[in-house]
C-alpha cells in the first residue's frame, strides 16, 4: 500500500467528500471517482509498457484518481476558471463534473473539507505519485 503523504492527503481529502453521495440520487463522489479512474486506465494503457516504465512505488490508478478529483475539485475551489462548452472536446470529462460539484455545491464542500488547506489540495501533484522510472542510457566506447 502506497503511503506517500500526497496519497494520504488525497485519500483523505476524498473520504471527506463522501456526503456528496448523498446529496440527491446520484452519488457524486464516486461519480468522479469513477470517471477519473477511466481517464487514468486509459492513460496508463495507452503505454504499452507502463508497469515497466514506472517505478514499484507509482501510485495505484485508485490513489491516482482520488487525487485527481480531489485536485479538480480544490482547482476550481481556488478559483481556477470551469470549463466551457468548447472544451469538452479537448479536456478530460472529469474536469466537468468536478467543476459541476463546485458551481452547484461550494458552500458544503467548503464546510467538508474545513480542516484540510484548500492551497494544500491544488498543489497535488500526479507527477509526484507517479513516478517514471529513470532510464539508463547505454555507455558507447
Amino acid at each position: 500500500m502506497n503511503t506517500h503523504p500526497q496519497i494520504r492527503l488525497a485519500r483523505k481529502a476524498f473520504d471527506a467528500l463522501q456526503p456528496l453521495n448523498d446529496i440527491d440520487w446520484t452519488h457524486h463522489r464516486d461519480e468522479l471517482l469513477a470517471m477519473c479512474k477511466a481517464e487514468e486506465k486509459g492513460h496508463r494503457g495507452f503505454m504499452s509498457d507502463f508497469n515497466e516504465s514506472h517505478t514499484s512505488d507509482t501510485a495505484s490508478v485508485n490513489d491516482a484518481a482520488k487525487l485527481f478529483a480531489v485536485k479538480r475539485i480544490a482547482e476550481y475551489m481556488q478559483g481556477e476558471e470551469m470549463p466551457k462548452g468548447k472544451d469538452f472536446l479537448h479536456i478530460q470529462k472529469s474536469c466537468f463534473y468536478a467543476a459541476g460539484l463546485v458551481d452547484e455545491y461550494r458552500d458544503r464542500i467548503e464546510k467538508l473539507w474545513a480542516d484540510f488547506d484548500m492551497q494544500e489540495l491544488n498543489a497535488l501533484n500526479y507527477t509526484d505519485v507517479v513516478k517514471v522510472r529513470e532510464v539508463k542510457q547505454p555507455v558507447y566506447a
